[in-house]
């Protein structure tokens, strides 16, 4: 498990420019177990597609059918909550809000798009196996933390390396 960690941030920093991303970890961790379920609020169908990918994802390696589900109020012991925000601006259209507690994970960000990028987060968080095809032995942990992030820019980037490999004019256009 996650002993001994200690990370401190001061938070009166503005850390990317004065854009907001945090990150806080606590030392303790959330078991991904059989019984979890992958929860939506009545009024985050928009956020399906994402919780059914997110349950897509962990499925071959850690064997779980995570159901994907609608609930009121609070979500249950275990359960990975995803929540569309659209009201909260500070999220910005791609940002979320990723709260690992040691008896649930609430995910929430204003747009579907916010919500998979969390899942990434998500998913990195886990142990290395969680990439496996393959059915692999937990446990599957996750670190209690909480992560507030959002693009530093509007715009994607990409770079070219024209030294490995030749685009033509017509290749690059597609692709910008």
């Amino acid at each position: 498990l996650y002993h001994n960690i200690a990370v401190a941030i001061d938070p009166s920093r503005q850390l990317f420019n004065g854009q907001l991303a945090t990150l806080a970890p606590w030392i303790d961790a959330l078991e991904l177990t059989r019984g979890a379920r992958i929860v939506l609020g009545r009024e985050d169908d928009a956020a399906r597609p994402v919780a059914r990918l997110l349950s897509e994802t962990f499925r071959p390696a850690t064997g779980f059918r995570l159901a994907v589900t609608t609930v009121r109020g609070t979500p249950a012991d275990g359960d990975v909550a995803l929540a569309l925000r659209p009201a909260d601006r500070a999220l910005g259209d791609e940002g979320y809000r990723l709260t690992v507690e040691p008896r649930r994970v609430l995910l929430a960000a204003r747009t579907p798009a916010g919500l998979h990028r969390g899942t990434q987060t998500l998913r990195q968080l886990l142990p290395p196996a969680i990439e496996s095809r393959k059915k692999r032995l937990g446990p599957w942990h996750v670190p209690v933390v909480t992560i507030h992030d959002r693009p530093r820019f509007a715009w994607r980037g990409m770079m070219l390396d024209v030294a490995r490999h030749f685009f033509g004019v017509a290749e690059i256009d597609d692709n910008a």
